[in-house]
């Protein structure tokens, strides 16, 4: 053991590594113990501690390398293999990383590590898995909080990873070709760029988490790979950035909230069979953007606020709408854009506004969409334009609207409504076909409501 003498009561030893050493402590034995001390380097140094065999144990040990030149230490503030334990201790350096772990099995608690640049990070897992860490802050303002390289199966429990850089891939939070790791009941933050990146990393799980970003150009979530889940966290971007992209496919947001109080998209969707259940997406502008194919949103609040646009705007094929309370009290509810096929929604809620042309559901331009036990309500409920093949079946279609339709088809190819209870606006009709239409039109067992001028 390496330990304070006990006659320092009121603060720890200090160790000034010498010029042209390699660190001020180089553990090279297996089961060594370095508690209560502190290192302040004035010399250039490679490590605070360099361990390299297995089971070393650091206790309220203090590190710091953020005098001048920045350089004083120029490799890790604290680097470990594996078995190793890293306890009420705190590291902080410049240039460097702060803690390097690259091994297995090892317990970090109650510590804090700080860099200061770009190219290293606070907290770097390279080849490192089955780690834990908890209770623990990493902060590196211009560079990365934490990031993970080829690691795998490692858990971040009640923990602060903070950045503050608007780079194109500089994050709090960065996962590279890293799998089946676990953040919970964390905070991701960054006032200026991304929040948690990952990049070809698959299984990972995003728990109970915050992450909030302050970024015009970059995203508080980023996740490209697959298998990836976000579950009961909060997501938010306070400046006019996306919120969240997602990439690869079979990734999973449940039970979350996506929130963007200025103008900009809170989750943008592409690959495929990506599933959003059980969660809140509230913009003044668009909330979700969906494209590739085979996604489902199920049992969701998607709240928009802004005129010509779409709370829920979907391109792509073969998504799934279910159980879902869509509004935009200024514009569409839900868009269908053009070649946005096969697509389905039911048991939802869809509104759109009450002005002229603000459709609740408006279907362009494609083929063979489903709508099947859902109240839709708008200026015009549902608005058909130049799509194929578009079934309505035991919907309530309302216009809110004086010269609004309840359903609106024009220029379409196909349609087939039946069992919709339909009401227009007084001075509007409950269908409106116009002129331009064409292929078989099925009309079965619809209720029109009066008060409409036309039925």
């Amino acid at each position: 053991k390496i330990i304070a003498d006990p006659s320092f009561v009121s603060s720890a030893p200090v160790v000034n590594p010498p010029t042209a050493s390699t660190a001020a402590f180089q553990v090279i034995n297996a089961s060594v113990t370095i508690q209560n001390i502190t290192i302040i380097t004035t010399n250039t140094v490679a490590y605070g501690i360099l361990a390299s065999s297995a089971n070393v144990t650091i206790s309220s040990v203090n590190i710091d390398a953020g005098g001048s030149p920045s350089n004083l230490i120029w490799t890790a503030g604290v680097a470990i293999t594996s078995n190793s334990f890293v306890s009420y201790s705190s590291i902080t350096v410049q240039n460097a990383y702060g803690l390097y772990i690259q091994g297995a099995l090892n317990a970090i608690s109650n510590s804090t590590a700080a860099s200061n640049n770009s190219n290293f990070y606070a907290l770097y897992l390279l080849y490192a898995d089955s780690n834990t860490i908890t209770q623990s802050f990493f902060s590196d303002p211009p560079g990365y909080g934490a990031f993970f390289t080829s690691s795998n199966y490692n858990t971040i429990s009640q923990s602060t990873l903070k950045a503050n850089n608007a780079g194109a891939n500089l994050s709090p939070l960065s996962l590279n070709f890293a799998s089946f790791n676990t953040i919970t009941q964390s905070y991701i933050l960054n006032a200026d760029g991304h929040g948690a990146f990952f990049t070809s990393s698959n299984y990972n799980t995003i728990s109970q988490s915050t992450i909030t970003v302050d970024s015009a150009a970059r995203r508080a979530l980023s996740m490209s790979g697959s298998s990836n889940t976000i579950n009961q966290s909060y997501i938010s971007n306070t400046n006019s950035g996306l919120c969240g992209t997602f990439g690869g496919s079979y990734n999973t947001i449940s039970q979350s909230t996506i929130t963007h109080p200025s103008s900009g998209t809170c989750l943008s969707v592409s690959g495929s069979f990506h599933t959003i259940t059980q969660s809140q997406a509230s913009s003044p502008g668009q909330s979700i953007l969906v494209a590739g194919s085979y996604h489902t949103l199920s049992q969701n609040r998607i709240t928009s606020n802004i005129s010509g646009s779409a709370a829920l705007q979907l391109s792509g094929s073969s998504h799934t709408v279910t159980q879902s309370y869509v509004s935009n009290l200024l514009g569409y509810g839900i868009k269908l854009n053009a070649n946005a096929n096969y697509n389905t929604i039911s048991l939802s809620t869809v509104i759109g506004g009450a002005g002229g042309n603000q459709y609740a559901l408006y279907v362009l331009q494609d083929t063979s969409s489903t709508i099947l036990n859902s109240y839709i309500q708008g200026s015009t409920a549902t608005y058909i334009d130049g799509s194929t093949g578009t079934l309505l079946n035991s919907n309530i279609l309302i216009s809110t609207y004086t010269g609004g339709m309840g359903l609106y088809m024009s220029a379409g190819v196909g349609l087939s409504l039946s069992s919709n209870v339909i009401t227009g606006g007084p001075q509007g009709a409950g269908i409106y076909l116009d002129q331009n239409n064409a292929g078989s039109i099925y009309l079965s067992t619809n209720t029109i409501l009066p008060g409409s001028r036309y039925g």
